[in-house]
């Protein structure tokens, strides 16, 4: 069963490029389907079922294969992967009927090859969708505030006063802010005007590191580095008077006159490591990928 259905994507994929004349799109996506079924799933069978759920930001499909004893189980993402042509094929074929309201659709494949089309609305994953949605809008509004560059004239005196890290604080911090900004060596110019304002980081991970800060002017504790979810704020509260405080220290770190220092760090990720940090004023980032293909 495994074997089958991990070829899958590779036949599915394939079977996208062929013509086909005379037929129905319903037809099409059903000769690609029942082809596979019928060559590579060798196992007596009833009924395959493929489900997808669709919305504006989360969509989900799977595979139900029900035995010659009716019993169902689940096919899961690790060993399938649905092609996205298919899966735009099957969202058109649930959308041919456009005044019925729907966001979930069922493609059925009977035992005797002959197929239903079930569309219907699913009011839980409607919800989910909105959440996810409105909280990504929030997420991307926050994040485009944070990382740009400014005009802000520095004063590293004043700036160290006021601003000092600490290597730890006893208080459970939580993201507030993202980064919306992409640009070369995004991750080089972080690490390095963190580290002309501070040097060396407060904590150093595995895959990211991140510096403890006081603001002793407003009393507020926060950190900012680098993690498995990316370059990101943390503060024990979202206000909006923290985030404004959080923004007019972005606004230094940022600023088009912090000269800045040389410095270094190595940090990993899925695929190997990457050394950040600035020489000679300029920031830099290098990937040094994992060779996967050395010999055991």
């Amino acid at each position: 069963m495994k074997t089958a259905i991990s070829l899958l994507f590779i036949t599915l994929f394939l079977a996208c490029g062929e013509k086909h004349t005379n037929m129905n799109p319903n037809e099409i996506i059903f000769n690609r389907l029942n082809n596979f079924i019928q060559t590579e799933i060798k196992e007596s069978w009833k009924k395959i079922t493929i489900e997808m759920l669709m919305g504006e930001r989360v969509s989900s499909d799977g595979i139900f294969f029900h035995n010659e004893n009716d019993i169902e189980e689940k096919i899961y993402s690790n060993q399938y992967r649905l092609p996205y042509e298919l899966r735009d094929e099957l969202r058109l074929l649930g959308l041919s009927n456009n005044e019925e309201k729907w966001n979930k659709l069922n493609f059925v494949i009977l035992a005797d090859h002959t197929y239903t089309i079930q569309k219907e609305w699913d009011e839980a994953h409607f919800n989910q969708d909105v959440a996810f949605k409105e909280a990504s809008q929030k997420s991307e509004n926050i994040a485009a505030k944070f990382g740009n560059f400014t005009e802000k004239p520095i004063d590293l005196d004043k700036i160290k006063a006021r601003y000092k890290t600490t290597p730890e604080v006893d208080i459970k911090m939580k993201r507030v802010a993202s980064f919306g900004w992409f640009i070369e060596n995004m991750l080089g110019e972080f690490y390095s005007r963190l580290f002309t304002l501070f040097g060396e980081p407060s904590y150093i991970l595995v895959e990211g590191f991140g510096y403890i800060i006081t603001d002793l002017e407003n009393n507020l504790h926060f950190s900012v580095g680098l993690s498995q979810s990316g370059l990101g704020y943390y503060a024990e509260e979202e206000t909006e008077l923290i985030l404004d405080q959080l923004q007019e220290f972005d606004n230094l770190l940022f600023s088009k006159h912090l000269k800045i220092q040389d410095c270094a760090i190595k940090v990993g990720n899925d695929f190997g490591n990457i050394l950040l940090g600035a020489k000679d004023g300029v920031p830099y980032e290098i990937l040094e990928e994992f060779d996967f293909d050395d010999d055991e």
